[in-house]
Parts: C-alpha cells; structure tokens; sequence
C-alpha cells in the first residue's frame, strides 16, 4: 500500500481532494503537514521548525520527518494502513527525490486564475 501526498499551492484544494480521498479509502488516516509541523515544532524545538519560523528551515527539515514517520509506520503496523498527508510545505523537487514510493500529487493554479497586479 502506498502512500499518498497531496501538495501544492495555498487554496488549489489539496484538503478538499484529501478529505474526499479517505472518504473512499478507509484503510488510509489523513494527516496535514501542518499539524506534523505543529507537533513537532511543540515536542521538539531544537529542530527549530514551526509556523513562526524560517520557511527554509521547515522544508529542509519536515519532509525528512514526514518521510521518516512514513517508513516507520510500515515497519510497525501490521495490517495495511496508509496516510494520506496534505500541506504546502514540501517541494516538488524534494517530494520527487524523497517519496519515491509514495503516491504525490501537485496541485496549482490554472492560468484563468492567475492576475497580473
């Protein structure tokens, strides 16, 4: 079972998708990459991640986190249980390098959205 990364830009729909996903995935629990970055901001300060802090910092650290929470679920659970994890905070070019055997999805803006100010 492989699991499934939703991402992309702010309001594209990645929670709407991800909601509607583990509605016909039972087998799968959804979890934000905000709230991963919370907690781990909250249990782990030495990491130095968290919303108020350098973005730079969060995507070079919540990725690995977020991979590494992936891989030792598998190792742990026996039945077959999947995440579907939603949030903006991971890069595509990370996400291509990092979750090689997961399912990952980017959402953006279609050009009818997009205004030139």
């Amino acid at each position: 079972m492989k699991d499934i990364l939703i991402l992309g830009m702010p309001r594209t729909g990645k929670t709407t998708l991800a909601t509607k996903l583990r509605k016909e995935l039972t087998n799968y629990d959804l979890i934000s990459c905000d709230c991963i970055r919370n907690m781990l901001s909250n249990c782990f300060p030495q990491l130095g991640i968290g919303p108020d802090k350098s973005a730079k910092k969060n995507e070079e650290v919540l990725p690995n986190c977020i991979y590494k929470l992936l891989k030792y679920n598998k190792k742990r659970v026996d039945t077959e249980l999947g995440f579907i994890i939603e949030g903006a905070q991971i890069l595509p070019d990370t996400a291509n390098s990092l979750f090689k055997d997961s399912i990952v999805i980017f959402l953006g803006y279609g050009k009818k959205l997009q205004k030139n100010y």
